[in-house]
C-alpha cells in the first residue's frame, strides 16, 4: 500500500471515529492537522512552547546561557519537525521548519545583542541592526 493511500484510509477511519463520537470530534482541534500516526505531536509542541517560555525563566535568568540553552531547545525542536514531518498538509511541514529556523535565528540575534551588552564583542552597532531587520 503506498503511503498516500495509506494516509487517505486513516483519515477516513479518524473521520468515521469522529461521526460516531462526539466526544472525539470536540477534541479534533488537537490533532486535525496532524497525520494520524503523528497523534501525539501536540502534545510535543505544548512542552516546546512551555520550555521555551516557562521553563527557561528558571534558568539563570539575564544570561547569555539563558539564550544559548533557548537556542539548543529550538535547534532540537528544528530535528523533530524535520524528522517527523507531522502534518498532513506538507506545506505546513516546510512552514513550521521555516518557522522553527527563524526562531533559531532570532536566539542567535538575542545571543549576540546580549554578548554586545555583556561587553564581550566589538561596539560596532550597524551589523546587528541591519542583520535584526533581514530576521
Amino acid at each position: 500500500m503506498r503511503e498516500d493511500d495509506a494516509l487517505k484510509k486513516a483519515l477516513s477511519i479518524r473521520s468515521s471515529l469522529e461521526e460516531e463520537d462526539s466526544s472525539i470530534r470536540s477534541l479534533g482541534f488537537l490533532y486535525s492537522s496532524y497525520e494520524p500516526r503523528m497523534w501525539w505531536f501536540e502534545v510535543f509542541e505544548t512542552l516546546r512552547r512551555l520550555g521555551l517560555t516557562g521553563f527557561l525563566v528558571f534558568l539563570v535568568p539575564g544570561t547569555a546561557a539563558q539564550v544559548v540553552f533557548s537556542m539548543i531547545m529550538c535547534n532540537s525542536a528544528m530535528r523533530v519537525y524535520s524528522g517527523c514531518k507531522p502534518f498532513i498538509s506538507d506545506f505546513y511541514d516546510s512552514f513550521s521548519k521555516v518557522a522553527q529556523v527563524q526562531l533559531f535565528y532570532t536566539m542567535f540575534d538575542a545571543l549576540a545583542f546580549k554578548a554586545k551588552s555583556d561587553g564581550e564583542v566589538r561596539k560596532e552597532r550597524r551589523g546587528d541592526q541591519s542583520f535584526s531587520v533581514v530576521i
